[in-house]
């Protein structure tokens, strides 16, 4: 069988007559037949004898006259070259650049090979002198590891940074001041030695970091050339000593930016600050300084008795973003240096930072995509199966809370969820010796159960169905938290009003009240944000045609009482925690008293929009208690300007309902006295 080759082209007419007469019975005489013979004769001849275009022409597609050299050779100035001759092209002035640049970019490979086998030979010859050196990189170090970390450096960034201004400049941390290391030892308290060194430590120390760092920093999370051991112990040189690390990390727990930590404390001490500061170890893994370093960051910024905390925390979160590398692999560690990146960029006012948890979460996102962490893969150990479960389940949920409050569309809602909850790391003991969920355990069921489907719901561009919004509301009341995180005492029934508000009792324990008041607010803030749709349906006057409206029989009345005792709830809450321990609520009054604001916003518009109904007399009674103890708790933290303005804001809305108020009182007895007057009249007549 013929198959026809890629060059193959039909064959002509006259070739198919000539296979055909090859193909006939020949003569006696073993001639073949005229006719046919002539045709096969005319195949075989060239079809144009005469000369072809010259090189010259056929490349620049122009008209030759085949009489060499031609004229349009000979116009061009071309003719020494005419027929066989080609001229070099003519390179546009983008072409030129792009040679003088390649030219360039050669020279420099060239440099930089022989600066690498310069810094090769260096290597070799500090591996030699090296095995006196203590393996403990960040107690004592010794002259010749600086020269070894120097030539890395080098090599790293391509710069001859090692034989410049900076190459006999150390930074040894915080450790470096002779005050520090005397109050360094196994007897004194690790706080007192931390608040010594922070005085010690210039703002020139603190941001003396090598311009390489800088760069590497501004390159976070895609960061390249950082995967060699000596580049993770030149960053690892930069760590506090291990009694300072033990310190932040303790305290990290107790006075961190977010109520929510992403990373147990039982891993970040046994699994990542025990490896790093471990002996006989190689280089540490660039993620596990990543967290450390992120950790100090979030620590060092809540010192409010240190001078220079925010020029330390900016100095540890620039750490923090240069050691992270991907180039290792994803690994559960890997998601939670990013998730531990966006607890510095909490403020939701703040559009770059908000941008920038956006697009690290996004990160996050691929992360898990492309590890398979969104699967429940079993071809790991056991130990590593329930990290990747635990930190798929932190994604989920700092990832479900970001997308509700800023609008965007959640991951992982619209397919079934195949990875399972991971184990409980510390479950609570009750006196009776029962063990119940933790915090952490039950954070990831109400992301699941609540969180997840509620941001779908209200990020959908569907058109929002009312029967889905009651059931996703039943379906947050109904959640069942343990007994140790409940605080509200009793059911709750009906209106919250003025006459008879929530009863709301928390734990004498600091923590445990700080883990109570984060269940409480969590299901609140859900209803808030799941029903402020249809509680604006309800009760702005716009959208009932400038008309008073009872908001208790509107056909969204479940909603706007939802809403109002959310906000009810949420003010009575934050004022029993300040009664119960005000040092909780100071600490953590950036984050509260953005829904401290909502919750006045909500009875402010309920008594503006609706002067006449019934919730508006109790926003009322409520606001006059809410809005005073927004602006002494604003006044005693003093958090900047923004608590001022919204000090302001608060204070005109208060006076504005009071207005309304007093206004509708006005006409209603106005039109009493009018009807009276028209009875009066009808009588006489």
């Amino acid at each position: 069988m013929y198959v026809p080759q890629a060059s193959w082209r039909p064959p002509r007419i006259t070739t198919a007559l000539a296979l055909i007469a090859d193909l006939l019975p020949r003569k006696p005489d073993g001639k073949r037949h005229p006719q046919l013979a002539r045709t096969a004769m005319y195949e075989t001849l060239p079809k144009n004898s005469g000369p072809v275009a010259c090189a010259e022409c056929r490349r620049g597609k122009l008209k030759c006259n085949r009489v060499f050299p031609c004229h349009m050779c000979i116009k061009r100035g071309y003719e020494h070259m005419c027929p066989e001759g080609v001229s070099e092209p003519r390179l546009s002035a983008t072409g030129r650049a792009l040679r003088r640049t390649v030219s360039d970019l050669n020279a420099e490979a060239e440099l930089l090979q022989k600066r690498v086998v310069q810094l090769q030979a260096a290597f070799r010859e500090t591996c030699r002198r090296k095995a006196a050196l203590d393996t403990n990189f960040t107690t004592q170090r010794r002259g010749d590891i600086w020269h070894l970390t120097d030539a890395a450096n080098g090599l790293s960034y391509g710069d001859d940074m090692a034989f410049g201004e900076r190459a006999g400049w150390r930074y040894t941390g915080l450790a470096a001041s002779d005050s520090t290391a005397q109050g360094m030892n196994a007897s004194c308290s690790t706080a007192s030695s931390c608040a010594s060194s922070s005085a010690a430590v210039t703002d020139e120390a603190l941001w003396s970091l090598p311009d390489g760092i800088i760069e590497l920093s501004n390159s976070f999370p895609i960061a390249r050339g950082k995967t060699a051991p000596c580049m993770m112990r030149y960053l690892a040189t930069y760590l506090p000593s291990r009694e300072e690390a033990e310190w932040y990390t303790a305290a990290y727990y107790d006075t961190a930016l977010s109520v929510y930590n992403p990373i147990p404390e039982a891993v970040l001490k046994c699994d990542i600050v025990a490896r790093i500061y471990g002996q006989g170890l190689p280089a540490p893994n660039p993620c596990h300084l990543s967290v450390v370093f992120t950790v100090c960051a979030v620590t060092a910024l809540q010192q409010e008795d240190d001078p220079h905390r925010e020029h330390r925390s900016r100095f540890y979160q620039t750490l923090g973003k240069a050691a992270f590398c991907l180039s290792q692999g994803v690994s559960p560690t890997t998601i939670d240096a990013i998730l531990l990146q966006t607890q510095l960029s909490l403020s939701i006012f703040d559009t770059e930072a908000w941008n920038e948890r956006g697009m690290l979460l996004g990160v996050c996102r691929q992360l898990i995509t492309a590890s398979g962490m969104h699967k429940d893969l079993r071809d790991f150990p056991q130990h590593e199966i329930e990290e990747r479960r635990r930190v798929f389940w932190q994604f989920c949920f700092v990832e479900w809370t970001y997308c509700l409050q800023n609008g965007t569309f959640p991951s992982f809602v619209d397919t079934a969820i195949e990875v399972p909850f991971p184990p409980d790391p510390q479950p609570f003991i009750l006196p009776s010796g029962e063990a119940e969920p933790s915090l952490e355990a039950c954070i990831y069921r109400h992301a699941y159960t609540c969180v997840g489907p509620v941001a779908r719901f209200c990020t959908s561009s569907r058109p929002p169905d009312h029967e889905e919004l009651l059931r996703l509301s039943h379906s947050i009341e109904a959640f069942a938290l343990p007994s140790h995180l409940r605080v509200l005492c009793g059911a709750p029934s009906g209106l919250y009003s003025s006459a008879s508000p929530p009863q709301v009792r928390f734990s004498a324990d600091p923590r445990q009240a700080l883990k109570q008041f984060i269940a409480l607010k969590g299901s609140l803030y859900l209803m808030l944000m799941l029903h402020r749709r249809a509680f604006m349906q309800a009760v702005d006057r716009a959208q009932n045609g400038q008309a008073d409206v009872d908001v208790v029989n509107h056909k969204y009345a479940a909603s706007a009482t939802a809403v109002f005792n959310s906000a009810v709830m949420l003010a009575t809450g934050m004022r029993s925690l300040h009664a119960a321990h005000p040092e909780v609520l100071r600490r953590y009054w950036r984050l509260c008293s953005s829904l401290l604001f909502t919750s006045i916003v909500v009875l402010t518009r309920i008594a503006i929009e609706q002067p006449q109904s019934v919730l508006a007399r109790d926003a009322l009674k409520w606001l006059d208690g809410m809005v005073p103890f927004y602006q002494s708790r604003a006044a005693e933290c003093n958090t900047g300007t923004y608590d001022s303005m919204a000090s302001v804001i608060i204070q005109k809305g208060l006076q504005r309902a009071k207005h309304c108020a007093t206004q509708r009182l006005h006409d209603f007895e106005a039109a009493q006295r009018m009807s009276a007057t028209r009875g009066m009249s009808t009588i006489v007549l």
